[in-house]
């Protein structure tokens, strides 16, 4: 519990900050491509539920059910190419992300519930408290427009002071242990 709450209090608002960040972020690369911030906004949630899957994944390692992880890879990938094959052509970018979050979504979903068998896991907790957390960073990079490396320092700096006060109730109480 307390690897995965940890993930995921560093995932949530990694994928927040890059959400409302994601055509900033893009400028850095060029003008060219700011025009890929939807499919990255969509990716962000993605980048939360591939660390999540990773540590999910190493606790069916640890239990010994190793034979499980390549069908459940084999379901992910599955999952993104059919889906692919459905959303690509109608949203092109957007749906190449839309798919491959799906398919990380329906992996997360699937790991979450054999995880279960083995540890008491609990994702409700840790991603809520993780969500309240990020709010003010999200007020922030919303209703203030800073450059990105102003946006970044702020931004952590308020998720961190706002995640410290809320962890002085106990770690526990925000889900990492």
């Amino acid at each position: 519990q307390r690897m995965l709450g940890l993930v995921i209090w560093l995932g949530v608002p990694s994928a927040v900050g890059l959400t409302l960040c994601a055509s900033d972020v893009l400028s850095i690369l060029g003008p060219g491509f700011v025009e890929g911030a939807p499919a990255l906004r969509v990716l962000s949630l993605a980048l939360l539920l591939c660390f999540s899957n990773a540590a999910l994944f190493h606790i069916l390692i640890a239990a010994g059910e190793t034979a499980v992880i390549p069908r459940f890879t084999a379901m992910r990938v599955g999952t993104a190419v059919a889906l692919g094959l459905l959303t690509v052509p109608p949203l092109g970018l957007v749906g190449a992300a839309l798919s491959f979050t799906a398919a990380e979504f329906t992996l997360f979903a699937v790991l979450v519930r054999r995880t279960r068998i083995h540890a008491g896991i609990e994702v409700g907790r840790p991603i809520a408290s993780a969500l309240a957390a990020s709010l003010p960073m999200a007020a922030l990079l919303l209703w203030w427009p800073l450059s990105l490396p102003a946006s970044i320092a702020f931004g952590t700096l308020l998720f961190a002071v706002t995640a410290a006060a809320m962890l002085r109730r106990g770690a526990e109480a925000n889900g990492l242990a």
